[in-house]
């Protein structure tokens, strides 16, 4: 299942409706944030050269608590997911919100999935102006607005680990080969896009090695790919939105800077974040240096 992590796209006087963040950000061309995330390489202070990753990769060789492996009958998951809300981008009342969402996540092998969506903090208000800018108007209803549960069910062999492209699905895992070149090939070619960004393919690997059932092997492999995306950076160590310990490496783009925090004695991804580096009509109004979007992992035991 592809672009499962979703932002909150509004229209005056109707309920919000969602959308794949591609494509939202394809509607939304006038504004300064290109792809899913930051696009190309840019300032972000304390760079620092990525020697770190191979000292990370050199430290999970032999992990402490290795998460389950591929073999697993059901693999679970919970994915935390800070993310806007947003009405009306660029316009002179746009407003912008931010909300919660807990998606439990349930994987069987043959790729079938339930997801159980629990919107935990419902969306509020980035600033007074925007709380402002909804009552002109009308008051609008709002996704997100209340805490609600969602259950989807996801048909076998459509399920896959990444948030966008082509499902990389249970198969695709078992059957990648533990090569950083073959991976990086085989995560490009699921983006469907010529040319990827360097910000894609780290929140790409950034879910794989957040949520799927990957063997030492491959996890070493992968962080191996991370190592040689273009322009990534370390940006020394941050705790997520659980409070837990991590190690960051992070792409600056034009707009907005991924981050993905490691966990550094399993190689485990914690998060992908998302901080507002320039202003955007995308976000009128959120201060630079603001998360704008996190998904914070938590792998579950097999069962």
């Amino acid at each position: 299942m592809s672009c499962w992590p979703l932002l909150r796209l509004a229209m005056p006087g109707r309920v919000v409706c969602r959308l794949c963040r591609a494509l939202m950000w394809a509607l939304l061309a006038g504004s300064l944030i290109v792809g899913c995330g930051g696009s190309g390489s840019s300032h972000n202070p304390g760079r620092r050269q990525p020697a770190s990753i191979n000292r990370l990769i050199a430290r999970v060789m032999n992990p402490v608590d290795p998460p389950a492996t591929p073999r697993a009958r059901v693999w679970q998951f919970r994915d935390v997911n800070f993310h806007a809300v947003i009405a009306d981008a660029g316009s002179p009342l746009g407003f912008v919100m931010f909300a919660t969402t807990r998606r439990d996540v349930t994987v069987t092998r043959d790729s079938a999935a339930i997801i159980r969506a629990l919107v935990t903090e419902p969306a509020r208000f980035a600033s007074q102006r925007d709380e402002r800018h909804w009552k002109a108007q009308g008051s609008p209803p709002v996704a997100d607005g209340t805490r609600s549960l969602e259950v989807l069910h996801v048909p076998a062999g459509t399920f896959g680990f990444a948030p966008q492209g082509l499902p990389l699905t249970v198969r695709s895992i078992q059957t990648m080969h533990a090569s950083a070149q073959q991976i990086d090939h085989q995560i490009a070619t699921a983006l469907t896009e010529t040319n990827p960004l360097p910000s894609q393919l780290l929140r790409q690997y950034g879910f794989l090695l957040g949520t799927a059932p990957l063997s030492p092997a491959l996890r070493r492999a992968m962080l191996a790919a991370v190592v040689a995306l273009p322009g990534l950076h370390t940006c020394g160590m941050s705790r997520d939105q659980l409070g837990r310990l991590g190690e960051g490496f992070c792409e600056g783009g034009s707009a907005t800077s991924i981050r993905l925090l490691i966990d550094p004695t399993t190689g485990v991804a914690l998060a992908v974040e998302e901080y507002l580096i320039k202003p955007s009509r995308l976000f009128p109004g959120v201060p630079v240096g603001r998360l704008v979007e996190s998904d914070t992992f938590v792998i579950g035991a097999e069962s």
